[in-house]
């Protein structure tokens, strides 16, 4: 009798167990997986990235294009007008276009892709958008006259003696850095260096004439003297080997 209630027990268990592991399995084959319609995608209020459908595809047909070394690639991160438009003191859309800037990175060589950022002025309403816009330009990233981070803008200018620091590229490029400084409440630190010459205080005063420029620009399109400070390092920290001609934009919160 023992015997036969113990069979039982054993039997009711083994049962048991079956049945709660087919209902394990039921709920993982009903678990609901994330399809992002498009091939990259982004959360409302966020710059982390997502893959989706179709992705390398296009990730393989822009690298294949840009093998062409006169080609580069400008990345548009987008902000829509019911997102908050800061990340880490950032604009969100700067910050979208650096995130996938770093993913695309991995195959596509950094220094041939440039980013940017534009708001869509209608409402984030799915739980995905693409909130980006990619587009392959004819050309040489290095005589653009500028390189760019989300958080460093570097214009490298000239040696013609009369120079001026804005050139056409980068008096375009500075217009909308300075609609993104205001509309992310962020201010910048421009820093000028000059090529070693015999004379340091030249260099200097040098640095001075062409990081204040840049600040009366961006100031002409809006910003404030107490967002912006301007300074000259001369020619005291010279990049070895390379051409030290350069004015940084260091971007951070106010």
């Amino acid at each position: 009798m023992i015997r036969l209630v113990s069979v039982f027990i054993s039997a009711v268990l083994f049962l048991s167990i079956g049945c709660s592991q087919n209902d394990k399995n039921q709920d993982l084959s009903t678990e609901k997986v994330i399809q992002i319609p498009f091939p990259i995608g982004f959360k409302k209020n966020s710059s982390e990235v997502f893959n989706g459908r179709n992705f390398s595809r296009l990730k393989n047909s822009w690298k294949k294009k840009l093998e062409n070394k006169e080609m580069y690639m400008v990345i548009k991160g987008q902000y829509f007008q019911n997102e908050k438009n800061t990340t880490r003191s950032r604009d969100l859309g700067i910050s979208r276009a650096s995130e996938l800037k770093k993913l695309l990175s991995k195959e596509i060589d950094p220094s041939r892709i440039l980013i940017d950022c534009e708001k869509v002025f209608t409402d984030f309403t799915d739980n995905w958008q693409d909130a980006y816009s990619i587009s392959l330009k004819q050309g040489n990233t290095e005589n653009l006259g500028y390189t760019e981070t989300a958080e460093i803008f570097i214009i490298n200018y000239g040696s013609d003696p009369n120079l001026r620091a804005i050139s056409e590229n980068v008096s375009f490029r500075l217009n909308d850095i300075a609609e993104q400084m205001k509309n992310a409440n962020i201010g910048a630190n421009i820093i000028c260096h000059t090529q070693p010459t015999s004379n340091p205080k030249a260099d200097y005063e040098l640095g001075k004439k062409l990081a204040d420029e840049v600040k009366a620009f961006l100031i002409s399109k809006g910003l404030t003297n107490e967002d912006l400070r301007s300074s000259s390092m001369g020619s005291s920290q010279p990049i070895i080997g390379k051409d030290n001609r350069r004015i940084q934009l260091i971007f951070s919160a106010n």
